[in-house]
């Protein structure tokens, strides 16, 4: 592994004794609420039934299942419809294609991903045509592979086959089996199996009994365009109740029911709680079957109305695949990672649909195989799995990982190739593996002894991620070097021993390449105070030498637009001799430009960068800069320009004073164009004269 690579050394917190009494006194809370919840079904039901005779309350439901079964009829076949463009937004097969190549070290191409995709099929009836369609279906989408070869990928299509068998030993004969299928999902019409009314009316009474549970434990439900959120204050008295909040994405199957055992564990460590709700994936009935995009999208958004600037997220089973999105496109909120039973791993794998979907013996027990077929065919949760569901979106790859992640895998867990996945988070990232050889998936819910052990090692990494983020800004720091963003590097570290204000100055003309190197390698020492240090004292002489460098450029403008008017007075002024048109100079400048931009107003639109407008009457000029001072200066002359009338000539940036690791300046005239530094010599040549008391300008 790389220095970035390199596995920081696990840590096991004790758990304090107050923990588990503040989870005793939750979980005694929420069973309060359980029992007189029941309590009043049981009324409720009990005065139903006195209400009318049994056979009119039969015959009414008799009734009501009639009607519903139309309406669920009309309802699948909307769910189940095909979008026509079934693909993820601005896919690029290609990159899919070569990083599942690269993923073939730790997931094998073999004979059993041949009979999961196939369906069982005997290995003599695929087709080499065969494996070609199924892989342009799984890496681009496509209907058939005559679209990718079109697309002009064919060639790469078939270096797939031809390398797949090559470095499996496996024989395929060419041709196609027309008659031969494979699991194609979001083809595929939905394997759902028809519920009663009665069912569903049995999934709303558990969410009631649910939320009557959590609302006596102390928890508040929020109701938020179509979508549930339950939420907890951090508990009075508690050191962590102002820290990071924890954020539990849950499974498929009966909502946050299963989980309440894992919530009271995490209430324990007295920080506030966010559990969202996915009805979709609970059995319930849904107008709408939302994609994990519109999840996420919901999620952020409550997370900023609550002020949750960043949370810690754990993520079970489909809960994985929120979170994995999540971590993708709001990787700021994101404080640290913890996945278990994740299925967002080695997603091109037929482990997951094969049995999840498709195999009517998924789980290799009786009980199992019932429960795994009863829940995996409801109407939205095979909707849920069949449309709009991408496993190159969702899948997570080692870049997205944050630094603080932790991952519990069960070995005999047949939804996730838990073995591959454990090798390759071992080999390619920083990530910290809690395998259990025997747990199959969603043991852990079920087992107290897991989830103190769960507990443990969560408590150490969430030690190590705060601690490091109060350390002297370390972690700020690194994070603005390995993310390049200032804003969210100030925000984490405060102002700890000047740091946001090193960060500003220094960092920002960074060689990037080897900054990362540099954090990658120092983050790794873990807790080594004298490598920070190191680090720090590189970043403050980058700070000075930035300085020094702005100092000196902030003179040459001064100089420079000097010059400039006078050159400009000396073209006005009235004279019978011939001197040669300015666009000479301007093609001087415009030779070495990097690249020019019109901006009516005057101002580049490129960050970093200031206009400063002359106080001249007959033309507008604008020097480029990164110094504070121009962008005041600039600002006070251009409302004076404007207030006097003077005419507002188009404005060229001159893009060689972008660039703040050359720290280059430059100069645009609001009636001709850009000038650069070189060529003031021509521009001396036209004024006659230095201005006067300046030096020489030198570049």
């Amino acid at each position: 592994m790389t220095a970035q690579q390199r596995k920081p050394p696990a840590s096991v917190a004790e758990i304090p004794a107050e923990f588990a009494a503040r989870s005793s006194r939750v979980a005694l809370r929420a069973a309060v609420g359980t029992a007189l919840f029941l309590a009043a079904a049981a009324a409720l039901a009990a005065s139903a039934a006195r209400a009318a005779p049994a056979w009119q309350l039969a015959a009414a439901w008799a009734a009501a299942e009639v009607v519903f079964a139309f309406a669920v009829a009309r309802h699948a076949r909307r769910v189940g419809a095909v979008p026509e463009a079934h693909a993820p937004h601005r896919h690029d097969g290609a990159a899919t294609a070569r990083r599942f190549m690269e993923a073939q070290r730790y997931f094998k191409f073999t004979e059993t991903y041949l009979d999961g995709w196939f369906r069982g099929a005997p290995l003599s009836s695929i087709k080499k045509g065969n494996l070609r369609e199924l892989l342009a279906y799984g890496m681009w989408y496509s209907n058939s592979p005559a679209e990718v070869d079109a697309k002009g990928d064919g060639p790469l299509l078939d270096g797939m086959v031809d390398s797949l068998l090559a470095d499996s030993g496996i024989k395929l004969e060419d041709g196609y089996n027309e008659s031969l299928p494979f699991m194609s999902h979001l083809r595929d019409p939905l394997p759902s199996v028809y519920r009663p009314l009665a069912f569903y009316a049995g999934t709303e009474l558990m969410a009631l009994g649910t939320w009557a549970a959590l609302w006596a434990a102390g928890f508040t439900r929020h109701d938020v365009a179509g979508f549930a959120y339950y939420t907890l204050p951090g508990a009075p008295g508690a050191a962590a109740a102002a820290g990071t909040p924890v954020l539990l994405a849950h499974g498929v199957a009966a909502g946050v029911l299963p989980y309440l055992g894992l919530l009271f564990t995490l209430a324990g460590t007295g920080r506030p709680l966010v559990v969202p709700e996915f009805r979709q994936v609970s059995m319930r009935l849904c107008a709408h079957v939302p994609c994990i995009e519109e999840v996420v999208g919901s999620v952020a958004a409550f997370l900023s109305a609550m002020r949750y600037d960043r949370v810690h997220v754990i993520g079970h089973s489909f809960g994985s695949l929120v979170s994995s999105r999540l971590v993708q496109l709001h990787p700021k909120t994101v404080a640290s990672l913890t996945l278990l039973d994740p299925v967002c791993f080695g997603m091109f794998m037929p482990k997951l649909l094969h049995s999840f979907l498709y195999s009517p013996f998924p789980a290799g027990g009786k009980l199992l195989d019932m429960g795994v077929y009863f829940v995996s065919r409801e109407l939205h949760m095979t909707a849920t799995f069949c449309r709009r569901f991408f496993w190159s979106d969702y899948n997570l790859w080692a870049e997205h990982l944050p630094a603080h992640t932790l991952v519990c895998l069960s070995g005999e867990d047949r939804l996730c190739p838990a073995s591959d996945v454990r090798r390759w988070l071992e080999s390619e990232t920083r990530a910290r593996v809690l395998y259990e050889a025997d747990a199959v998936h969603a043991d852990m819910l079920m087992q107290p002894e897991a989830q103190q052990q769960l507990l443990q090692n969560w408590l150490g990494m969430v030690a190590e991620c705060e601690g490091a983020a109060s350390d002297g800004g370390v972690a700020a720091a690194v994070a603005a070097i390995e993310g390049e963003d200032l804003e969210a590097a100030a925000a984490a570290a405060g102002d700890d021993n000047g740091c946001v204000a090193l960060i500003k100055a220094g960092v920002a003309g960074a060689d990037w390449g080897q900054a990362k190197a540099e954090a990658g390698a120092r983050e790794a020492a873990a807790g080594d105070a004298a490598a920070v240090a190191a680090l720090l004292e590189q970043l403050r002489d980058q700070r000075a030498r930035l300085a020094e460098r702005e100092a000196a450029h902030a003179a040459a403008a001064e100089r420079l637009l000097a010059l400039v008017g006078a050159v400009e007075r000396r073209r006005t002024a009235p004279s019978a001799e011939a001197k040669p048109p300015l666009s000479l100079a301007v093609a001087l400048g415009a030779a070495a430009a990097r690249r020019a931009s019109s901006d009516e107003d005057g101002s580049s639109g490129s960050s970093g960068s200031s206009g400063v407008a002359s106080d001249d009457g007959e033309s507008d000029v604008a020097v480029l800069g990164h110094a504070p001072y121009w962008s005041a200066r600039g600002a006070a002359l251009r409302r004076r320009h404007e207030a006097s009338g003077a005419r507002g000539g188009r404005m060229r940036r001159v893009a060689l004073g972008a660039d703040a690791r050359k720290g280059s300046m430059g100069v645009c005239l609001g009636d001709s164009a850009s000038i650069d530094l070189g060529a003031l010599a021509y521009l001396g040549a036209l004024s006659g004269a230095q201005p006067a008391g300046s030096a020489p300008l030198r570049y």
